[in-house]
This record gives C-alpha cells, sequence and structure tokens, in this order.
C-alpha cells in the first residue's frame, strides 16, 4: 500500500487506537498554529509516522505478531524524537518568520491580530486543563516528556512488551509539551504586539504631524519674529521653541520634532488656558490679511481643519471647539491689545 491508502487504512481500522490518538495529537498542534501560519498542514507529519511506524503489529494483543524490542525501541524513538524534532523545528521556524512579518503589519492589523492570540491563548489554557484532567498529566516542560520516552526504553530493553496505553501515554505527553511551548511562544508574541502597537502609535503620531501643514500665510519671516516677541511671556510660554512657533504659519508640513506651542493666557472665570483670545488673535491676522480665510473651515470631513490645527499646534486647551470662531470677536480691552500687536508687524 502508499501512503495514501496507508493512512485510509487506518482511518477505517477501529482497531488502531494509536494511530487515531496521534492523528487527533497533531490535528490539534496544527489547528492551534494555524493562526500565524495557515497553511501548516498535518499530512506531512502523517507521512513520517505511517513510514516508521507499523501501527497494525503496536495495536495487535496476538503474542505471534507483536513487535520485536528493536521495532518498539524505532516506534518510541519515531514517536519522540520525530514528532518532537520535525514539528519543534517547523515551530521554531514558522515563529521565527511570523515576528519577522509583524513587523510590516500596520496598527489596525496588529490590534486584530493581536485579538485573534489572546484568544488562542485563552483556548491554549483551557485545553491544558481539560487535557490534564482527563489524562492525568500535568501541563509541563519537555522534560517529563524525556523522563517518560527514556523510562518506555528502559522498560522495553528489560523485556516489557509495551501495550497500546504506553503509546498513548508518550503521545500525551508530548501533545501536552507541546500545547505548553506553544502557550509560551504566543505569550511572548502577544507581549511583542504590545510593544510592537506603542511603537505604531508613535509611528502613526509622527506621520500625523507630517501630514499636517502651517496656516496659510502671508506673514514674511521679520513679521513671524515681531509677532513672536510681542505674544512671548504674556501670551505663549517664554521657553517656546522659536522655529516651532514659525512653522505654525508657514503652508508647509510641521517638523517631525515639532512640540505644540504652550498659549499661558488665563480665562479670567474659568482659570484656565484661554482659547478665546488665541481665536481672537487668529481674526485679526485674518482681518489684516495675514491669514487665508481657508484656515478657517471647521467641516469635520477637513483633516486640516481649524480645530485640529489649534489641537496640534497649541497646548493646553480644553474644549476648543465650544467657542464659535466664526465671527469677530467685539471689541474689548483684550482684543484691543492684541490689534496693537498685529498693527505693530513690520510692513
Amino acid at each position: 500500500m502508499n501512503i495514501e491508502q496507508k493512512i485510509l487504512y487506518y482511518k477505517k481500522n477501529k482497531q488502531c487506537e494509536t494511530f487515531h490518538k496521534l492523528k487527533i495529537a497533531v490535528n490539534g498542534i496544527c489547528k492551534i498554529i494555524k493562526p500565524i501560519f495557515p497553511n501548516i498542514e498535518p499530512l506531512k507529519y502523517f507521512n513520517y509516522f505511517i513510514e516508521n511506524i507499523d501501527f497494525d503489529k503496536i495495536d495487535k494483543h496476538d503474542k505471534k505478531k507483536r513487535p520485536t524490542k528493536e521495532e518498539m525501541l524505532k516506534y518510541c524513538k519515531a514517536l519522540y524524537y520525530g514528532l518532537g524534532m520535525m514539528l519543534t523545528s517547523d515551530v521554531d521556524d514558522i515563529l521565527f518568520d511570523y515576528q519577522s512579518n509583524i513587523l510590516h503589519l500596520n496598527k489596525k492589523q496588529i490590534i486584530e491580530t493581536h485579538k485573534e492570540i489572546i484568544r488562542f491563548i485563552g483556548l491554549l489554557k483551557k485545553q491544558s486543563l481539560i487535557f490534564g484532567e482527563e489524562k492525568n498529566l500535568e501541563f509541563s516542560a519537555r522534560i517529563n516528556l524525556t523522563l517518560l520516552y527514556e523510562e518506555l526504553c528502559n522498560e522495553i530493553k528489560n523485556g516489557k512488551w509495551l501495550t497500546p496505553i504506553d503509546y498513548n501515554k508518550l503521545i500525551g505527553q508530548f501533545n501536552v509539551t507541546m500545547m505548553n511551548s506553544l502557550l509560551v511562544s504566543y505569550e511572548i508574541i502577544s507581549k511583542n504586539f504590545i510593544d510592537l502597537l506603542v511603537i505604531k502609535e508613535k509611528e502613526v503620531d509622527d506621520d500625523e504631524k507630517s501630514t499636517l501643514t502651517g496656516f496659510q500665510s502671508t506673514l514674511t519671516l521679520p513679521q513671524i519674529e515681531t509677532l513672536f516677541e510681542q505674544l512671548k511671556g504674556s501670551y505663549i510660554d517664554e521657553n517656546t521653541n522659536p522655529d516651532h512657533f514659525k512653522a505654525i504659519f508657514k503652508n508647509e508640513p510641521l517638523p517631525n520634532d515639532f512640540e505644540p506651542v504652550k498659549w499661558i493666557d488665563k480665562s479670567r472665570t474659568r482659570h484656565e488656558n484661554n482659547i478665546q483670545t488665541l481665536y481672537e488673535l487668529l481674526y485679526l491676522l485674518k482681518e489684516y490679511n495675514y491669514l487665508d480665510k481657508t484656515n478657517f473651515d471647521t467641516t469635520a470631513t477637513n483633516e486640516n481643519n481649524l480645530y485640529r490645527k489649534i489641537e496640534n499646534f497649541f497646548a493646553g486647551f480644553q474644549n476648543i471647539s465650544v467657542k464659535n470662531p466664526c465671527k469677530i470677536m467685539q471689541d474689548t480691552t483684550r482684543k484691543n491689545k492684541l490689534k496693537e500687536i498685529v498693527l505693530s508687524l513690520p510692513s
């Protein structure tokens, strides 16, 4: 019989308990690996064992058809080293490739994939408890599998004929050990996703900054410098970076290291940073043709709308969109003082 015929034969033969246990174990492990390697197929592992193990002999109770001592050692070695070497090696390669590939995911893909990994961590933990209770096995490290393999080999050498229970115990312990290894790996991946998400969040913030442009302005460099000196200390923080202030009034992308300018003028009634004085300054600059009217679009679908510009250009404001910026404020002492500043700009 060829491999396909043997697989079909063992599948139909209900007496081949060891094959069925092995099939369940391999299918279960492959299913858990699927989220990070969709192309994994259990057939590769079935082929190996069918070539190296005569399951009919393992499950026969007829003394004349029992496997020899050499055959039993070969079968144990195939179950321990064969499954161990093939699956563990493949999983290591899969995890290495997966860790490399997730670096190229975007923020949304990271969040969605991380949810799937967390779900499988939960399933692994649940399965470990169920499997451990049914088989009376600990969800343990590989050392227990090694000890079991050595124990069975010693028993064979001392003349014991292994029963299907012995082989199934070896398969069961391997299944548990692989589950434990996968759980540890998935938890490492989960942590890496969290770390990567922090990096991606920063990249998104930087990307958003790079797409933001300053106000469309006719202000010359000397005028911006004069405005900066007039506002410093009373309206903007003394330690404001002059280059970052200048960037606000240039129709160019903000620099990647841009830090929002801290507006320090306080509201007399609410004792918070006064958004109204900023609006008054901006509308005075518009009134004297230093700022284009397109700067004052507040449409939500416009990613460069006035509210978003203020949110990204200036620090310390609350309720940016509550104040109505769509009309010139009344003439007040405060507004007149700002008007003097605007009129003092060099021509």
